[in-house]
């Protein structure tokens, strides 16, 4: 079922009860980046906390849980936060939100004694294999409206603006 924000027209035209439809959105707004790159990641992290719920997890902890499976050793807070682009503070919720699931394991490290070494543990990993699956089909539902090739190409723009002004 198409909500109203999708069904609306946009072209001027006239609705059948006589009154001219309101466009959805400010055609003003749609030419800034400011606007079109914070609605669409609003968007997309609204369709993943969607996905997500039923294994309780949310797309920030989904970023950690698979930067600890592709790091292959237990990393530490900060480069969690360097890696993921996400601040001390946040890092730390995250993880102690993880901790209390027992997806994580929170460690002092052996080489500073000031830091903490995090390593996924089996129920992460098994709840990372079901948050991949539900994430890939939101995501992939959500990229549809593109061909691979526009994807692709906006894929390509979005790592250099964060590359860029990270």
């Amino acid at each position: 079922m198409n909500s109203p924000r999708t069904t609306r027209r946009t072209n001027g035209s006239h609705s059948g009860n006589g009154l001219q439809a309101e466009p959805a959105i400010s055609q003003d707004l749609l030419e800034t980046p400011g606007f079109l790159l914070s609605q669409s990641g609003r968007l997309i992290r609204d369709k993943l906390m969607t996905a997500l719920k039923p294994v309780g997890i949310v797309p920030q902890e989904l970023a950690i849980l698979r930067l600890l499976v592709v790091s292959r050793e237990p990393i530490s807070q900060q480069a969690i936060g360097a890696k993921c682009n996400l601040d001390k503070t946040t890092v730390t919720e995250l993880v102690d939100g993880l901790e209390g699931q027992v997806y994580v394991r929170r460690q002092v490290s052996a080489k500073d004694r000031r830091s903490k070494i995090i390593s996924i543990t089996a129920s992460g990993r098994r709840v990372l294999n079901k948050a991949e699956k539900l994430a890939t089909v939101a995501e992939e539902n959500f990229t549809s409206l593109m061909t691979e090739r526009e994807w692709s190409t906006v894929r390509k723009c979005l790592i250099r603006f964060i590359e860029e002004h990270s």
